[in-house]
């Protein structure tokens, strides 16, 4: 950089994150209601404490697909946080298969081969173990078993009205469902029948205080599914109420998540109380919940990996049982903007100005290289790849000319784990005037396409 004049540059960053293609969605969420295969609980020496292990309800897949188990259901009388441990006891001869996040609620594998896949949960907090739980995947190349799903369990006034909803079962052919709903038990003087027994959402009056269990089987005109129940509660007096937590949720690690639990009921119609507290979350995870006793609580992730959110509502008189989600922190590229001036690290999308004197020169002097920003990448969970790093000259003005550059980043991996600084500047600019200028570069597998457009004013 020469030094016989001074002269000053203003250079206007403007730092624009065009998101062509975000982060994948999200996930189904669950009910109230305990796998056909809940385990059994445990005290293990006379604690208070006793933990239920449940890995959910068996099913059928179509060979190939990627299974994701579910353990968010399992329960604790006590208070502690709980952990997940996770084995695939058997799997079909020439499976491959393996389970990912063993440790987490909600660990996958792929039903690689046709047959019977048994996965086993076992539930821990701090030196307590459940009994183990299973769940049977069965995977097959043919026509697929429908899953039934009868819905949440209910509470309801003595007299009501009750409507079912078989509408959550499915079957992973895509085949057209039949509906055939039973009531299996119900109080002794009740004789209450259910209306439209072969539609999706058949109804009965709960005309005496008790317990009603209606099984729901579905048919895809080829194969009937394994039937599944949901028990609804009738009483007189004070009515329990029913937690909703809301759906299963994939965020990005390091983004804040919003729970919902407004629609959680209460058959009195009573004012609703609610306590939110996380059940489990990665290890080495110091995340917690920011107004937990509100009706929408709201999370910011860590650490890679499951946190287990439960929601008890209360209408003053009784709590509901609890209900369960999971938000699961995904693999993220996080992009950092570094501030010189602050020293800190924001978080980009930002639009930012400068200004700032160099050293003397004369208007028609090469400068030897103007620094503009500094950019931090972490990569967590995963690589990542960089593709398509580019530069762009707009407008200079006219004889003149520079050299816009990355500094320390190029087309290549980013390892997982890996924390990359690079910068953008402007070299060999050849004089006084504006310049506009681009910089640009698209991440692989998000589909995240990133254009930094400057503004260069040399006085």
């Amino acid at each position: 950089m020469t030094r016989s004049n001074r002269f000053f540059r203003t250079v206007f960053p403007v730092l624009l994150l065009f998101m062509l293609a975000g982060c994948g969605g999200g996930s189904g969420g669950s009910d109230s209601n305990s796998g056909s295969n809940a385990g059994g609980d445990s005290n293990n020496g006379g604690s208070s404490q006793m933990l239920r292990a449940n890995a959910g309800n068996d099913r059928d897949v179509v060979t190939g697909t990627t299974v994701t188990l579910d353990g968010s259901q399992s329960s604790t009388t006590g208070d502690g946080q709980l952990s997940y441990d996770w084995r695939l006891v058997s799997k079909p001869s020439g499976s491959d298969a393996v389970l990912t996040r063993a440790q987490a609620a909600t660990p996958s594998f792929t039903a690689d081969a046709d047959g019977a896949y048994v996965a086993q949960l076992v539930l821990g907090s701090g030196a307590q173990e459940s009994p183990a739980d299973q769940v049977t995947i069965t995977a097959t190349r043919g026509n697929t078993r429908p899953s039934a799903d009868a819905g949440a369990d209910q509470n309801v006034k003595t007299g009501a009205l009750v409507t079912l909803d078989g509408g959550a079962s499915a079957d992973a052919d895509g085949n057209t469902l039949t509906y055939r709903w039973s009531v299996t038990s119900r109080p002794a003087a009740s004789k209450a029948p259910l209306s439209n027994s072969t539609t999706r959402t058949p109804s009965f009056t709960a005309g005496v205080a008790g317990r009603y269990v209606v099984s729901l089987v579905v048919s895809d005109g080829t194969v009937s599914s394994r039937a599944d129940s949901v028990v609804v509660i009738a009483s007189q007096g004070n009515s329990v109420p029913v937690a909703e937590a809301g759906a299963n949720q994939e965020i990005a690690t390091g983004a804040t998540v919003q729970l919902d639990g407004r629609a959680s009921s209460d058959a009195d119609g009573d004012t609703l109380s609610y306590s939110w507290r996380i059940v489990s979350q990665p290890q080495g995870s110091a995340a917690g919940l920011a107004n937990p006793n509100s009706a929408r609580p709201s999370l910011t992730t860590d650490a890679l990996g499951d946190y287990v959110i439960e929601l008890v509502a209360s209408d003053g008189q009784a709590s509901s049982v609890a209900d369960r989600l999971v938000v699961s922190a995904g693999p993220v590229l996080a992009l950092f903007l570094y501030d010189n001036e602050q020293q800190a690290i924001i978080r980009a999308p930002n639009q930012v100005t400068t200004a700032a004197d160099v050293e003397e020169g004369t208007g028609d002097r090469t400068i030897v290289n103007v620094p503009l920003s500094r950019f931090v990448f972490r990569a967590v969970g995963r690589d990542y790849t960089i593709q398509d790093v580019s530069t762009e000259i707009i407008a200079t003005p006219s004889g003149r000319t520079l050299d816009p550059n990355f500094q320390n980043f190029d087309n290549g991996v980013i390892p997982m784990g890996t924390t990359v600084e690079f910068t953008t500047n402007a070299s060999s600019v050849t004089g006084s005037g504006i310049y506009d200028f681009v910089f640009t570069f698209t991440i692989v597998e998000t589909g995240e396409k990133y254009r930094f457009a400057y503004r260069l004013t040399v006085n």
